[in-house]
């Protein structure tokens, strides 16, 4: 319920309940234009879709393997499908046949790798002697974390505490323009 009514409040969605069919029905307010309206979420034209779908076949010809790809690969199962359901899906076929990148001496990279790039990075001795690293608290305690590149005498960067999660959803949505109430009663219905 309160769902709905962010929608038709917040969002201005003509949502309204109907006492014949008792249910909820999408009806226009009177005077308003007979145009479809859509809810807010995930969308995408079907040329946007191609160009993400190319993109991903782009990042997959770079990269094979795990790195990237299980990341990508509930994005990629959804736009098929939106490609589906518009008749576009041959379009995609035939993107796979028309590009092909050809890399120099490329080779599969295992994700260890970065992990043990990384890991290196952590524990090389310069970083320590140029005082590179900095303590930043956290809510599950202090980490290290590197300064930003360059030096200067005249400031300080700033290094501040990571926020543990929903630690400022309160003053960010009061700044958006929500009152207290609104934040109250998403609070009782657990949306934030």
């Amino acid at each position: 319920m309160r769902d709905l009514a962010w929608l038709r409040d917040k969002l201005g969605h003509p949502i309204h309940w109907d006492h014949e069919s008792q249910s909820y029905r999408w009806r226009p307010q009177p005077g308003a234009s007979d145009s479809p309206q859509e809810v807010a979420g995930f969308w995408f034209k079907p040329s946007e879709v191609l160009a993400l779908l190319t993109l991903q076949h782009l990042i997959s010809e770079v990269q094979p393997g795990e790195l990237l790809h299980r990341h990508i690969k509930p994005l990629e199962e959804r736009l098929h499908s939106i490609l589906q359901r518009e008749g576009f899906a041959d379009s995609f076929a035939r993107l796979h046949k028309r590009v092909r990148i050809i890399g120099l001496g490329k080779r599969e990279v295992p994700p260890n790798c970065f992990e043990l790039a990384g890991m290196a990075l952590v524990a090389h001795p310069q970083l320590a002697a140029r005082q590179r690293w900095h303590e930043v608290d956290t809510p599950a305690g202090p980490v290290p974390a590197l300064l930003p590149p360059g030096r200067s005498n005249r400031y300080t960067p700033r290094m501040d505490a990571i926020p543990s999660v929903g630690e400022h959803t309160e003053a960010i949505l009061l700044e958006l323009g929500y009152s207290r109430e609104d934040i109250a009663n998403m609070r009782a219905a657990r949306a934030i």
